[in-house]
């Protein structure tokens, strides 16, 4: 099993980008999205969407 990791931060920069090629070289499968982009959606069984 592949572990999933979110990344949420206010802006993606080079110190999210740096954690999630860390995590990824780790074997993860990492997304790093700005906090702006994540949305509450009642649709959706989490009640979020999130790009990626």
């Amino acid at each position: 099993m592949i572990p999933r990791i979110l990344i949420v931060s206010d802006k993606v920069d080079t110190g999210s980008n740096g954690l999630a090629a860390g995590l990824g070289r780790g074997g993860a499968a990492v997304t790093a999205v700005p906090l702006a982009a994540i949305a509450f959606d009642t649709s959706s069984p989490s009640g979020l969407t999130i790009p990626g």
